[in-house]
């Protein structure tokens, strides 16, 4: 959530400051297309990836999500298209992944710890409240160039550990259960 929320935050900052040209035409061009893209194309990507493992369809999504990234951090102040086109990449990867996530936690959690898996998965909202004061940092000391890129960055290492996950030793709580 923390590399999603640059754009409601640090990326409004971030044009904000840099003075961008017909910035309010371009904030409500980027929301717009967000949300269009969203709306029409979630349920079609996912039934178009149904056939597809769900770490697959999670890495798929945090590619998109990492391209984005680096789009914003090379994208020229004033081309506009460009800043959209970022967005629209930025919203494949928000329709792929934030239902698909929803359902690896679903899938991950034993039955009778469904409640607490989904309560800590919940904690990712901290990185939606974190991200205003830590993209305002590296605005302000580094700029938007680092911002994006330490954003795709961790979207890389997220991708890492989705793919070591497998090798983790998970707990038998079946014998948990039975002790109960």
């Amino acid at each position: 959530m923390f590399i999603n929320a640059q754009m409601d935050s640090s990326l409004i900052q971030y044009l904000t400051r840099a003075e961008v040209p017909d910035l309010i035409l371009l904030i409500s061009s980027m929301i717009v297309a967000n949300s269009l893209l969203i709306i029409c194309s979630e349920f079609f990507l996912l039934k178009m990836m149904a056939s597809m493992a769900l770490e697959s369809r999670i890495q798929i999504g945090l590619l998109l999500l990492a391209a984005s990234q680096l789009w914003f951090a090379v994208n020229p102040l004033d081309f506009t298209w460009g800043w959209i086109g970022a967005v629209l990449v930025m919203s494949l990867a928000e329709a792929i992944l934030f239902p698909t996530m929803n359902v690896h936690i679903d899938r991950l959690a034993p039955a009778h710890l469904r409640g607490a898996y989904f309560g800590a998965a919940s904690f990712y909202s901290l990185g939606f409240a974190i991200a205003p004061l830590l993209g305002g940092f590296v605005l302000d000391h580094f700029g938007g160039f680092w911002l994006f890129m330490t954003a795709s960055l961790l979207c890389f290492v997220v991708i890492y550990l989705y793919r070591i996950l497998p090798t983790f030793k998970r707990p038998n709580f079946d014998d948990v259960a039975l002790e109960k």
